[in-house]
């Protein structure tokens, strides 16, 4: 048996056996280097992964509210604008306090009109509180039509305030 083991030797069997163990060692060793340097790698990817999905939703958060508040603003803004718009400007009033100062004159000056006056403008409140009722009433509202030359020459007196 030593006589084999002598044989074997010679041949050369352990050599290259001791030699493919080295090799199979060198890369057993060289490939747990890599495995480890791979999970450091993968360990760092995943530590800035969560970061940029923390920072990503805080900013969507972040954005998410200031849209909403933006939204609110926008709301404001808008209401804002409408009740501007519903405000009487400068020329209307002047030509309101012009009609003012107009129909003052005429109560002064003619008689009887101011019995007239008072019972058109009733008559025209009423009219638009009737037409004020609904917004179908606004489009269904019966119009007057056009007065013609001659009656609009003849003052539109009622029964009750001829004096």
């Amino acid at each position: 048996m030593i006589a084999e083991l002598h044989k074997l030797v010679d041949s050369g069997f352990f050599t290259g056996a001791a030699l493919g163990l080295l090799v199979a060692l060198f890369l057993w060793w060289f490939g747990m280097i890599q495995r480890s340097r791979l999970r450091r790698a993968k360990l760092r990817l995943e530590t800035e992964l969560r970061g940029q999905i923390d920072i990503s939703t805080r900013s969507t958060i972040t954005l998410k509210r200031r849209i909403r508040e933006l939204k609110l603003q926008n709301r404001s803004l808008e209401a804002a604008v409408a009740a501007w718009q519903k405000k009487p400007r400068r020329a209307e009033l002047c030509n309101l306090l012009v009609y003012e100062e107009a129909v003052a004159g005429l109560k002064a000056r003619i008689p009887g009109f101011t019995q007239a006056w008072e019972q058109a403008r009733q008559e025209a409140e009423e009219e638009v509180a009737r037409a004020n009722r609904g917004l179908g009433r606004i489009f269904l509202r019966p119009r007057r039509p056009p007065r013609s030359e001659s009656e609009k020459n003849t003052p539109r007196l009622s029964a009750g305030s001829e004096s």
